[in-house]
């Protein structure tokens, strides 16, 4: 019965009665389908203008893509596609992460892996995990961390990812990408919330910040003298 107010205003505003309204709406919406000449998914297939199943695409050289491939039928995975021949090769599934966010350069991915304490099990964790995508061996860089939307150097050499404890402090962490140890921790004496950091160059990251106002802006970090 919660229905009928709407009902009644659909009415009052058209002034037909709503099953008439609604079997309008139908017609008029069938319409151009009719005129197609095929079937409804046979239409609808004509009009696919992108796959949704495919994130983050980035280029390995002239010819490749690697991207996050899912569906509904099988959890996420990190794929490579020859875009001259067609051919899509898996590297491997990907681990549970908060989303399927990753960076990737010099045949390196990284990206954010979700990870439980083993004892505690209310404790989690963000890990960041590098992935070689020629022989398929990964590694955890991070342990226990709260790391989230990491990028790789161009190198290879470095990882930039955004800490947030659960205080909800921010705070940009430059690390090793071998031994995950920390070089740097970028001051944020504004209290900024990171995201989506990139590195810019050799010796600036450039990252989408919020302020406690809630105002957005994008900032260059320099990692050697601290200014923004």
């Amino acid at each position: 019965r919660l229905v009928y107010p709407f009902q009644s205003a659909i009415k009052r505003n058209t002034g037909i009665k709503y099953e008439k309204f609604r079997s309008a709406a139908f017609d008029f919406y069938k319409a151009p389908l009719a005129t197609v000449g095929d079937s409804a998914a046979a239409w609808a297939e004509k009009q696919k203008h992108f796959n949704a199943d495919v994130e983050f695409p980035q280029w390995i050289d002239e010819e490749r893509l690697v991207y996050v491939k899912s569906d509904y039928k099988s959890i996420p995975a990190f794929y490579i596609k020859d875009l001259q021949t067609g051919v899509e090769e898996k590297v491997r599934t990907k681990d549970i992460s908060p989303d399927n966010y990753f960076s990737y350069r010099n045949h390196r991915i990284v990206y954010a892996a979700y990870d439980v304490d083993a004892r505690w099990g209310w404790r989690d964790y963000s890990e960041l995990r590098v992935l070689d995508i020629f022989d398929g061996v990964q590694r955890t860089i991070s342990k226990k961390g709260k790391y989230f939307a990491p990028d790789i150097s161009s190198d290879g050499r470095q990882v930039v990812a955004v800490q947030v404890l659960p205080d909800g402090k921010c705070t940009l962490h430059v690390l090793d990408g071998n031994s995950g140890t920390l070089v740097k921790a970028i001051p944020n004496p504004d209290e900024l919330f990171y995201t989506h950091p990139k590195f810019y160059g050799k010796q600036k990251i450039i990252s989408a910040v919020r302020n406690k106002k809630g105002e957005m802006a994008l900032g260059v970090f320099d990692i050697k003298d601290n200014t923004t």
